[in-house]
């Protein structure tokens, strides 16, 4: 008996969990929203434009601005290119430690589909969240792992505007401890390709090294796409 329970409770949660991911894509359908919104990544659509980024990073009080180019048809190597720092020329270690940052191997980590649900529709926006597949995640950035993704879908377009991710408890990132992350990014999309891009992302985290809360600050702002 206590067997049959647990395989009872078990094939319950799986039909729940496909139950979620149907009433998502139906409420698509409903709409006439394309569930391009769901298959999709923004980053990963980009990786076959060029584009120029606008970078703003702010810390412990000091600003750095600079200016950075992509082109994907050159070698991996050389695909990012920094421009300027601070409105100047970069210098050597401005360079190093650019081609340091940009040259990691990073897979892009997607969304887990059994997660998606809705939490709110609305007269004006349809609201979905998910959580990551753990198993495109790996050690830069598994502590990603809990962090819901929330999608603001405009109804009245039925167009992606912007996505949130916040952390719901401290995590450790590498060697340090954080309390919080927050990632807001906003879209354009592309009608002849059928593809969302990124606009404008910020990301706020707030740190501790030795003891002392530290937060950071970095937005980037993206244009010039071409194919």
């Amino acid at each position: 008996m206590k067997k049959l329970i647990l395989v009872s409770s078990f094939l319950m949660g799986k039909s729940f969990i496909f139950a979620q991911k149907s009433a998502v894509i139906e409420t698509f359908k409903k709409y006439n929203i394309s569930t391009i919104i769901l298959d999709s990544n923004a980053k990963q659509n980009a990786a076959d434009y060029s584009y120029t980024v606008h970078a703003t990073l702010i810390t412990g009080g000091q600003k750095k601005v600079t200016e950075e180019k992509y082109h994907p048809a050159k070698n991996a190597a050389e695909r990012w290119e920094l421009v300027s720092v601070n409105g100047g020329a970069p210098s050597k270690t401005d360079k190093k430690l650019f081609n340091k940052e940009h040259n990691q191997q990073i897979p892009i980590a997607k969304p887990d589909s059994t997660s998606y649900r809705i939490l709110k529709d609305d007269a004006d926006y349809l609201i979905v969240s998910y959580h990551y597949d753990t198993s495109t995640l790996v050690a830069d950035n598994n502590f990603m792992k809990d962090f819901p993704v929330t999608l603001y879908i405009n109804k009245k377009n039925g167009r992606l505007e912007r996505s949130e991710v916040i952390s719901e408890e401290p995590f450790k990132v590498k060697v340090f401890k954080a309390d919080y992350m927050m990632v807001n990014t906003t879209y354009i999309y592309i009608e002849k390709t059928d593809q969302y891009l990124p606009l404008q992302e910020e990301t706020t985290m707030s740190i501790r090294i030795l003891g002392r809360n530290a937060e950071i600050i970095t937005s980037n702002e993206y244009s010039n796409y071409k194919k």
